[in-house]
């Protein structure tokens, strides 16, 4: 997701857009509204539920679920359906197309539709509010002025929702280490530890490392060398069972790793710190 916003900010920070119409909608309840089922869309919109709810369609395919403070961005040449609840569907409407100038024009007309979740914010209803009044006029400068509050609306909403998924990131990185620190000993790999938060092990690896500043497994090794010390000057018990008991079934590639973080072999180590001891 964090990708995806840095791909459509820099398009709208590099591209001209223009705002074409601002809409307040409300739906009745339990209704089927086919406005777009024959006839494609021919503009971009930013659709931002406010009360109620609704199960959007997109090209027969992809159900969208529509709630207050969601906000669904895009969607243009899409064929869609909508369907409301028991209380209806209340929503603002934004159309806008990238400027005829905008030499990445059909890149952004056909960019998925883009979901968010910042949430129901006052301010974003007063941005909508003065778009609502800037589309009553024809003026040059109001022309410019919708621009610029569609643009901060925009900011608004992806800041919004970065900062929600920011929360959620914090939890399963946190989470994930903490299950390493407990189960260091075990046959951890990078897949095993990514599908265990239902993601993919590039991207989870990428959150670990911006989170924590160090890669899952790289931790996870730097973790078992830490307790690897603790044992050997600690205990009198054998390199082999150290190794066994940190996760690695290969006594020389533990040593290897062991030495690699700390400068000296275990042996070497724990010859050291008993030297120590008796100064």
């Amino acid at each position: 997701m964090i990708q995806e916003y840095e791909n459509l900010v820099e398009l709208f920070v590099k591209h001209p857009i223009d705002v074409l119409g601002v809409y307040k909608t409300r739906l009745s309840p339990n209704g089927i509204y086919k406005g777009h089922s024959d006839q494609p869309t021919t503009k971009c919109g930013f659709l931002l539920g406010i009360q109620g709810e609704a199960s959007l369609l997109c090209n027969g395919n992809k159900e969208i679920k529509m709630v207050p403070g969601k906000v669904l961005l895009g969607g243009f040449n899409m064929r869609l359906e909508m369907e409301t609840g028991d209380r209806g569907f209340a929503y603002y409407l934004i159309h806008y197309l990238p400027s005829p100038s905008n030499k990445d024009r059909e890149k952004m007309l056909h960019q998925d539709p883009i979901l968010f979740e910042p949430g129901l914010d006052a301010y974003m209803i007063e941005l909508i509010d003065e778009l609502l009044q800037k589309t009553k006029t024809h003026k040059s400068i109001e022309k410019l002025e919708k621009k610029i509050l569609f643009l901060q609306l925009l900011h608004l909403t992806i800041t919004a929702d970065s900062d929600s998924h920011l929360q959620e990131e914090n939890e399963i990185i946190t989470s994930a280490y903490r299950y390493i620190q407990q189960y260091y000993m075990k046959s951890l790999t990078l897949e095993k530890l990514a599908a265990r938060y239902h993601l993919n092990a590039k991207y989870f690896s990428y959150l670990f490392q911006r989170h924590m500043g160090i890669s899952p497994i790289a931790y996870l090794i730097q973790y078992r060398m830490s307790k690897a010390y603790k044992m050997l000057v600690q205990t009198s018990d054998s390199i082999s069972d150290i190794a066994l008991r940190i996760g690695y079934t290969d006594a020389y590639y533990f040593s290897r790793l062991f030495k690699k973080y700390h400068g000296m072999t275990p042996t070497e180590t724990r010859k050291k710190v008993q030297s120590d001891l008796k100064k």
